[in-house]
């Protein structure tokens, strides 16, 4: 996680893979991560991250395939 764009915004894009992390920070936006990972798309590690930076909402942005799908359906909803 991007500690500056973290700590500006409440707010959070979370991406499936890093290349499409990258594409949201060239085009702007600082408030990127990527969870890199189908099986395991949301980690305690996460959860940590954004509770420390104060993170108030999570915009899932993976592919819209079918392990993209069952990742997101994974994301827990509170």
């Amino acid at each position: 996680m991007e500690r500056r764009g973290a700590g500006v915004s409440k707010e959070i894009i979370l991406c499936e893979a890093l290349i499409t992390a990258l594409t949201f920070w060239v085009a702007g936006f600082r408030n990127v991560t990527a969870s890199l990972w189908r099986e395991r798309s949301f980690t305690a590690d996460h959860r940590a991250a954004f509770e420390k930076y104060g993170t108030e909402r999570v915009y899932i942005a993976y592919d819209r395939d079918e392990a993209g799908e069952k990742a997101a359906a994974r994301w827990p909803r509170s």
